[in-house]
């Protein structure tokens, strides 16, 4: 499959499916580009395990660092920003998406701080 470029990040989808357990699933490559993407998601839970560049993520207005060998979990409703601190070189992760549905990607709130 193809790299998708969205607003400042890019996804290639590796597989996809559903199983019981977890509903439908979906693994891809992301490369985030630079600046703030800050959104939340009401179901899905989803897992980024970081393999290049520097950067942080912000998670429900706390923030982390990012370094090649992180891992994070983000569960349901909780905002989250990913910030590329050297843009010139992506940040680079396996993302993970359990119980993913396409629709379910929401703009953060104007009054969070992130």
């Amino acid at each position: 499959m193809a790299w998708i470029t969205k607003k400042g990040y890019s996804t290639k989808e590796i597989a996809s499916g559903s199983l019981k357990v977890i509903g439908n699933f979906e693994i891809q490559l992301a490369r985030f580009l630079g600046g703030k993407f800050s959104h939340f998601h009401k179901k899905k839970t989803e897992f980024f395990f970081f393999y290049g560049g520097s950067g942080k993520v912000i998670i429900d207005n706390k923030e982390h660092k990012i370094k090649t060998g992180s891992f994070f979990r983000i569960r349901p409703k909780q905002i989250h920003t990913f910030i590329n601190t050297k843009t010139k070189i992506p940040l680079k992760a396996v993302m993970v998406k359990v119980n993913n549905d396409y629709q379910d990607t929401y703009d953060a709130p104007q009054n969070s701080s992130q």
